[in-house]
């Protein structure tokens, strides 16, 4: 995590010091800015630090129509330890917190409908969406980075069946099956 991020410009500080959302925003350019704007004052107003946002590269020509029609922006946000004495637990309510937070105000008030974070977590990053088992390892490029699949298994990766709110019917209405894989932040640092 700490290679990709500084590639991109964000400095990271020690594990357990951070948090990563992965984080569904509107396919809309300006209601994503507002949306991160918004969760820009709520993690200020709970004292923490965004360290910075990252697209989080996909690869959708593996997934169906419907999916690709109902695909959320995906990003991660990183955030900091306001207070460095915060310990391991306190900091993870803390990020429970701003994710409940945000997503009253964005999501609940109507701003942004794609909202939604799949995980908000100093320890683990979850990967999800409309797809197949075969589908999370191609669709996800992150999980081919880290090495996930290819005999080297520096990941940790759990499947489980959920129901993403926005992606959780397909363009004819009916319900489709959602995969996520979990990424525990440990085997990725």
């Amino acid at each position: 995590m700490k290679k990709v991020c500084k590639n991109e410009g964000i400095k990271l500080p020690k594990k357990g010091d951070y948090g990563v959302g992965m984080l569904f925003l509107s396919p809309d350019k300006d209601t994503r800015e507002e949306s991160l704007e918004r969760l820009t004052k709520i993690i200020d107003g709970e004292k923490q630090k965004l360290l910075g946002i990252r697209e989080v590269p996909v690869y959708d020509v593996c997934i169906g129509n419907s999916a690709r029609e109902a695909m959320p922006h995906i990003v991660q946000v990183f955030i900091g330890k306001g207070d460095e004495s915060l310990d391991a637990d306190s900091f993870e309510r803390k990020l429970y917190i701003i994710g409940k937070l945000a997503e009253k105000e964005i999501r609940k008030s109507g701003l942004d409908n794609y909202f939604y974070f799949a995980s908000l977590s100093a320890r683990t990053v979850v990967y999800k969406g409309m797809l197949t088992p075969d589908q999370v390892n191609e669709f996800y490029l992150d999980l081919k980075r880290c090495g996930y699949g290819n005999g080297n298994r520096t990941c940790a990766l759990t499947f489980l069946n959920k129901h993403i709110p926005v992606m959780g019917k397909s363009a004819s209405g009916t319900d489709t099956l959602s995969i996520t894989a979990k990424l525990t932040l440990s085997a990725v640092m």
